[in-house]
């Protein structure tokens, strides 16, 4: 908006340039010549505006009157009165007032229901009330709920995309077979994990006997003793299991 207001006064500037010009009996001029003089004249009208302002901030004031317009004037070394026998000159050429562009009207915003009135005792200077939509409470996260059942259920929806996550993975990584029949490899709806064969598989089942039957015989032994050492315990310690022992009379006298 700035560039286009500043476009604006530029083509005014020009437009008085040329008129000055014709004035001054140019029937034509380059347009290197109409931006110079135009650059002149903008900085001329910039330094009369910055002086006027400073007089007028000396004066404690916020608007320049006539006064600093005058001084202003005096201070770029400008004649005041040769300026109403300039404005009053017979072959001045008037030029057309610029043409105003339409102004487009901000659109609406999207209004929802009534807005409330202003009170008579709230002054005009005060913004208004906002929408009423504006006091409708919205929660942003919803709560979820505590029942057993949906408890249960989102329990099992949970566990349920863990597995299915883990078989996504292990089938992009290990190794499977199709579980219908050959040829369906490369169908993701008939896929069969199997573990990686061990090189000997019929080593783990005779090694394992071995090893069971050993196992056995230790675990078998070990279970003696300590039923000997904990029966030995066990009658020392219990006092109801130890042997009777006669009481023994004294001498009658």
């Amino acid at each position: 908006m700035a560039s286009e207001s500043g476009s604006v006064h530029r083509n005014i500037l020009q437009m008085s340039v040329s008129a000055i010009c014709r004035e001054q009996g140019f029937s034509s001029a380059s347009r290197l010549a109409i931006e110079t003089l135009t650059e002149m004249l903008q900085s001329y009208l910039l330094e009369l505006a910055r002086g006027a302002k400073t007089h007028c901030e000396l004066s404690t004031r916020v608007k320049p009157t006539l006064g600093d317009v005058k001084m202003a004037l005096i201070d770029v070394g400008a004649d005041l009165d040769s300026i109403p026998h300039y404005a009053k000159r017979s072959h001045r050429l008037h030029l057309n007032n610029p043409l105003k562009s339409k102004i487009m009207p901000a659109p609406k915003a999207l209004e929802a229901g009534n807005k409330q009135a202003r009170p008579s005792y709230i002054p005009t200077h005060l913004p208004a009330f906002p929408d009423p939509h504006s006091y409708v409470k919205t929660p942003t996260a919803r709560q979820l709920s505590e029942e057993y059942k949906a408890v249960r259920e989102r329990y099992a929806n949970q566990r349920k995309e863990i597995e299915q996550g883990l078989a996504k993975f292990l089938a992009k990584t290990a190794e499977h077979k199709a579980a219908v029949c050959q040829g369906l490899e490369n169908d993701p709806a008939c896929l069969l994990i199997m573990d990686s064969p061990p090189h000997l598989p019929y080593l783990p089942a005779i090694v394992g006997c071995e090893e069971d039957g050993d196992d056995q015989l230790e675990e078998n032994s070990n279970s003696k003793l300590d039923k000997s050492s904990g029966n030995t315990t066990d009658v020392s310690d219990n006092p109801f299991m130890r042997p009777a022992k006669r009481v023994r009379k004294g001498k009658v006298s």
